[in-house]
């Protein structure tokens, strides 16, 4: 029977109300819903089963007697330099993080039973930034790879360069990147000692998202989970200190006085774009660059990262009213990453999976047709 209890923490750990729960469940009456909570009623199990659904909750949670220890939810470090970092309490972000959690989870279990290993993310002190960055550049830094890439991207600063960069970092250490297309946050970090993971969101373009799997990377090394938004400026310490060592590691020091040395152009914009084009990072990471060679003021630093955000919020706005992009199977690779999607397939290659979870986890409907076009995809973007 299903433990009403259970449906009351559901709904209130994914800070839902009664209203939305009871429409999500195709509850006809919000105050059936109350009842339904009050033991007063039952919901049918295909009701249940609606709301298992929208809260990302297995079917089997509502039959426990005591609530399951879910992870406690990241800190938000978007908070004010005087308030503490807040905890999430957005249903669409949590909704978010369980489905992350859960891909997490099954993974792990697939790369234990393939013996897939790779060594973990060394651990790093709050004030040893620079050998955070030492870590971090050889696995991001364009300018170290460049001619490893596959393509002409170099210069391009296209998908390829996020993608080879995913694809470097999940090679070198346990740790996966997912994507999100949930536009509330623009990174998220979820330290976990097995397997941490990294969420960037698809809202971004890739040079921005480049800078933000660094500075969530930072965390990670730092045993940090949170969410945080590297476009605006902040002046919380970890989140600065985050910023700095993904800009350091993405732009080297030396390979920045270099460039510096060989462009003309006088204008800050000119010299973001060149940073920008040769390292494959966003403007602003650019901008932020050039404020820390003191090529420029902090007040001029300010506006373009005004600037540069007020064009990113009409760009995500864009594609919202847009037709037609990518394959939906090329997004959902894309989406899970190289290390996720490429276990699951060879789970399912050797039996460990059925055809039916494959697809699940992968985001598909399950048929061979979806399974090799997602195999095709995945082929495609990293071969």
């Amino acid at each position: 029977m299903i433990n009403a209890a259970i449906l009351r923490w559901a709904r209130e750990s994914s800070y839902l109300s009664v209203e939305a729960a009871a429409a999500a469940s195709h509850v006809s009456r919000p105050e059936k819903w109350s009842a339904v909570e009050a033991g007063r009623e039952k919901l049918t199990f295909r009701q249940a089963e609606r709301f298992a659904h929208y809260v990302r909750l297995p079917m089997r949670t509502f039959y426990v007697s005591e609530p399951p220890a879910e992870e406690s939810l990241p800190r938000d470090f978007r908070s004010r330099a005087d308030e503490e970092a807040a905890p999430i309490r957005d249903f669409a972000v949590i909704r978010t993080l369980r489905e992350i959690r859960t891909k997490r989870d099954a993974a792990l279990r697939i790369m234990t039973e393939l013996h897939i290993s790779r060594p973990p993310l060394p651990a790093a002190e709050t004030d040893s930034a620079l050998a955070i960055v030492s870590t971090l550049e050889p696995l991001v830094c364009a300018a170290r790879w460049a001619s490893e890439l596959r393509i002409e991207a170099r210069h391009s600063g296209s998908a390829r360069g996020l993608s080879h960069t995913k694809e470097v970092v999940e090679r070198e250490h346990r740790v996966l990147v997912f994507e999100s297309s949930e536009a509330r946050f623009r990174g998220c970090a979820l330290w976990s000692l097995q397997l941490p993971v990294v969420v960037l969101s698809s809202q971004d373009t890739p040079n921005a998202r480049r800078f933000t799997l660094t500075h969530e990377l930072a965390h990670l090394l730092l045993r940090q989970s949170g969410f945080c938004d590297p476009a605006s400026w902040r002046n919380e310490q970890i989140e600065r200190l985050c910023d700095e060592i993904a800009g350091r590691a993405l732009v080297p020091s030396m390979l920045l006085s270099e460039l510096l040395a060989s462009v003309r152009a006088r204008s800050a914009a000119r010299k973001v774009e060149a940073i920008a084009r040769e390292f494959i990072v966003s403007h602003s990471a650019a901008a932020v660059r050039l404020w820390q060679a003191k090529e420029i003021s902090q007040d001029l630093l300010r506006r373009l990262l005004s600037d540069y955000r007020e064009y990113w919020l009409q760009q995500v706005a864009r594609r919202r009213g847009s037709d037609g992009g990518p394959h939906p199977h090329a997004t959902q690779v894309r989406r899970l990453g190289p290390t996720f999607t490429d276990s699951v397939l060879r789970a399912l290659d050797r039996d460990i999976l059925s055809i039916s979870k494959a697809a699940t986890l992968l985001g598909v409907r399950p048929s061979h047709a979806n399974i090799e076009s997602i195999r095709e995809k995945y082929a495609e973007a990293y071969a």
